[in-house]
């Protein structure tokens, strides 16, 4: 399921238009003319150029931007916001006037006083949404993080989809990411705190901040194999497209299979699949096809030390973090990546993978 991100706006003789990475906005024209970039983070939105000055975003533990500063450390605005987001105070140079970063980091409307938050739109002034929540989360469809803003945050209204086995789940989600996650009563992820765990797992808390915030939907399941399959195959390689998902994995440790990975001394040596890792390498292909770009096709030689040129799917290889050669004879740098199971692998403290297969 894909939800329509905003194209453009209009006031008066004044046209807007929005470009986006996935579902975030970064570049911005007004009439036709370069008017704004926006840099992501880990967690959000770190920087905006507009007007020809380039502010960084200080923000709060809630996500709120409190203050902008340029790289000579020159204020050029700052706002305050009560607990539902309602702007109390705002103070803006000409090279800001209107900047839309605002509460929770997102993008806020001055003409309406409303909060762009990808799936709706919210109303702080009477603290709800003004359509219903399409995840269906809870009783009432337009309320906002459930009425417990200070807690929670919902930056899409949409969510990793968890029917089954929530328990467990989570579980393995929250080792992944520095965040605390938690599953609604409808079965979606959502994100309640942020930075909780001070552990360096950067590369597993953003690719569940970006499957929670993608406008196609990733449900997990519990089951005998690890797999990743895609709503629409051919979608799932369109760029800018994507296509719903849905993983399959093993949660228990000793049915999961054996893999080739580099022990201390640099030995391909052969050794069970972590659970966590084999649950991050499927939400690494599952992210891939909710953002079109799986390989549909392909194939390529493994150059690490050790792998005896195995020769294997480029999808595999891009997922690993393994440095190929493809067919057409151009070198993959997996250094190049920045989601890969070996990624993963290094945050959880885990010997690198060598070998796909």
């Amino acid at each position: 399921m894909r939800i329509a991100t905003r194209a453009s706006k209009t006031i008066g003789d004044n046209t807007t238009k929005y470009y986006y990475d996935g579902d975030n906005v970064i570049n911005e024209t007004l009439n036709n003319n370069n008017y704004a970039t926006n840099v992501m983070g880990v967690n959000g939105y770190v920087s905006r150029r507009q007007n020809g000055t380039t502010g960084y975003l200080f923000k709060d533990a809630h996500g709120d931007v409190l203050s902008i500063y340029t790289s000579t450390s020159n204020k050029v605005a700052d706002y305050t916001y009560d607990a539902w987001g309602e702007i109390r105070t705002q103070n803006e140079s000409s090279s800001f006037e209107n900047n839309p970063l605002r509460y929770y980091g997102q993008y806020y409307d001055y003409e309406s006083n409303m909060t762009y938050l990808r799936a709706r739109y919210y109303d702080s002034s009477i603290r709800r949404f003004i359509s219903e929540d399409p995840a269906k989360d809870g009783s009432n469809w337009y309320a906002y993080c459930g009425n417990n803003p200070v807690m929670m945050f919902d930056p899409s209204g949409l969510a990793i989809y968890v029917p089954e086995n929530q328990s467990i789940i989570i579980d393995y989600l929250n080792i992944l990411t520095r965040d605390e996650l938690y599953i609604d009563s409808n079965g979606y992820v959502k994100i309640k705190n942020y930075g909780m765990n001070t552990d360096d797992r950067s590369a597993g808390t953003e690719l569940i901040y970006q499957l929670i915030n993608n406008s196609n939907i990733c449900t997990i399941k519990v089951s005998n194999k690890n797999d990743t399959t895609y709503a629409d195959i051919d979608l799932a390689s369109m760029s800018g497209v994507g296509t719903d998902t849905t993983i399959n994995f093993i949660a228990d440790y000793e049915k999961q299979d054996k893999v080739f990975v580099y022990d201390k001394n640099a030995n391909v040596v052969e050794q069970k699949q972590p659970v966590q890792i084999a649950l991050a390498h499927e939400l690494i292909h599952s992210l891939r096809g909710m953002k079109g770009s799986r390989k549909k096709a392909g194939m390529g030689t493994n150059k690490m030390p050790g792998a005896n040129n195995e020769y294997w799917r480029q999808e595999e290889f891009d997922t690993v973090g393994i440095d190929h050669i493809r067919d057409d004879g151009s070198y993959a740098d997996a250094a190049n990546w920045y989601f890969t199971e070996n990624t993963i692998r290094r945050e959880q403290g885990f010997y690198w993978r060598a070998k796909y297969a």
